[in-house]
């Protein structure tokens, strides 16, 4: 049974389905799985469609799920996308970002300050410091 609709909407109402016909993810087939996972979900298998059969679908918990679906396709878009004062939502520049650090490095003064200086949150500052954005 296929249905015509937007992507979105048949991806949301085969999940549906997945969860009323077979209750919800209770395990990870995962290959490098730890086990430690609360939080599982059906995945779409490679080379398969969203479409209501069971046999398309693997049961993943959340780290084996964005492991399983970081396809090559996936890497080259996340290496094209812009980054740094070249996204459309970026706050800050370049300068501003290495002015951050510096400051943060050598003087006394707070996450908070900076953020409050610079018009961010607390936890723009932090990610900023460990490097999980604004990467050198």
């Amino acid at each position: 049974m296929k249905l015509k609709l937007k992507p979105e909407r048949h991806y949301d109402r085969v999940h549906a389905w997945l969860r009323k016909q077979f209750a919800k993810a209770y395990a990870c087939h995962g290959k490098h799985c730890n086990g430690l996972s609360k939080s599982y979900h059906y995945a779409l298998k490679h080379g398969y469609v969203h479409d209501y059969k069971r046999g398309n679908y693997i049961m993943l918990c959340q780290s084996c799920h964005k492991k399983y679906d970081m396809t090559e396709d996936t890497r080259i878009k996340m290496s094209n996308a812009k980054k740094g004062e070249k996204h459309s939502r970026s706050k800050l520049t370049q300068q501003q970002v290495d002015k951050i650090r510096t400051r943060y490095e050598f003087r006394k003064i707070t996450q908070k300050m900076l953020a409050e200086e610079y018009s961010v949150c607390e936890h723009t500052i932090h990610y900023i410091l460990k490097g999980r954005t604004w990467k050198n």
